[in-house]
């Protein structure tokens, strides 16, 4: 940088020397050409180079005028285009930044159902062929499959395991903030949180011939409930102070690519791969199977469990969801 001024400063006196030295040659060469003329006086000549030198301030100032505007016009026009392209640089650097760390949509908190969070879930499984799961239970999985025209062909699960006592009890001290339960007793709500789990587990195996479904228990916080698909991630937010208060939390919609899907995709693959009871449920598996899953699951001394009791509960507890997610896949179903 400290050598280009140097030559800039040179550059810009070298090009003023050959201005005036252009100037000075023409000028003398004019005057020398006037000289060989004798016979007309000089009065006439004087005259003459007056009146050229009228004319030529006159074009040179209606010149200059014309040539600045334009010479203006155009630097502007060249800063515009300057500015217009580094703005769209900088906005598609800024717009792939968010769409790498930032949401591409926020579902409040809600003391119901929220129709908008169901529509675009819905739309989002109507499209995959992959959908995962991570929550304390599935108790809506089932019913959003069993409703679907189309459901993905794989199915993974990742629930809370109930043989962890520690698990269990962070459970349920997240439940009592939440409006649904309250006036339940920790005992309550606890044996309400086994049942789910059960109950799940039914209404998954019921959808085994629309999906092939890996189920997995783990021991974690599951202060998150994440949903996934092919192209989108939804994760729920349970310690949020709106979520607390509300009976249903908010939740964050983040595209393929993003940081939290990629994160939360690889969550599930491990959370399956490491855990030690999982299932899958598929054409070929049988109630009897799922019996004895479920009295592993539930720790049960009989080596099996009933699940028609189970199956019958599922379904009166999900009797008000299925009617609200009936209402809005209408018009989804029919246009896959």
């Amino acid at each position: 940088m400290a050598n280009r001024r140097p030559l800039s400063i040179l550059q810009r006196r070298l090009a003023r020397y050959a201005l005036v030295l252009s100037i000075g040659l023409v000028v003398g060469g004019g005057l020398f050409l006037v000289a060989q003329d004798s016979s007309t006086p000089w009065a006439t000549i004087l005259s003459g180079l007056g009146i050229n030198l009228i004319a030529s301030g006159i074009f040179a100032a209606f010149f200059a005028f014309l040539s600045d505007r334009e010479h203006r016009n155009l630097v502007v026009e060249e800063i515009r285009e300057s500015f217009s392209s580094h703005s769209e640089q900088l906005l598609g650097a800024v717009h792939a930044e968010q769409a790498y760390f930032l949401p591409r949509a926020k579902f409040a908190a809600s003391k119901d159902y929220n129709p908008e969070f169901d529509i675009e879930l819905s739309r989002a499984m109507l499209e995959a062929s992959f959908y995962g799961f991570r929550g304390a239970t599935a108790k809506y999985v089932a019913r959003r499959l069993a409703l679907l025209s189309t459901c993905p062909a794989t199915v993974t699960v990742i629930l809370a395991d109930p043989r962890s006592d520690s698990l269990m009890r962070r459970r349920v001290a997240d439940r009592t903030t939440n409006p649904k339960y309250r006036g339940l007793s920790p005992i309550e709500i606890a044996d309400s949180l086994r049942h789910e789990l059960a109950e799940s587990l039914v209404g998954l195996f019921d959808q085994r011939f629309k999906s092939t479904i890996t189920v997995a228990f783990t021991d974690e916080t599951f202060v998150t409930r994440v949903e996934i698909t092919d192209k989108t991630a939804f994760l729920a937010l349970h310690i949020s102070r709106s979520s607390r208060i509300q009976g249903f939390p908010e939740e964050f919609q983040f595209d393929s690519g993003s940081l939290h899907y990629e994160i939360q995709r690889a969550e599930i693959e491990r959370r399956v791969e490491l855990s030690t009871l999982k299932t899958t449920f598929s054409y070929s598996t049988t109630e009897e199977q799922l019996s004895t899953f479920l009295a592993s699951v539930m720790q049960e001394p009989g080596g099996s469990v009933d699940p028609g009791p189970l199956r019958v509960a599922h379904h009166a507890r999900m009797e008000v969801f299925d009617r609200h997610l009936t209402a809005i896949l209408g018009h989804l179903n029919e246009d896959v």
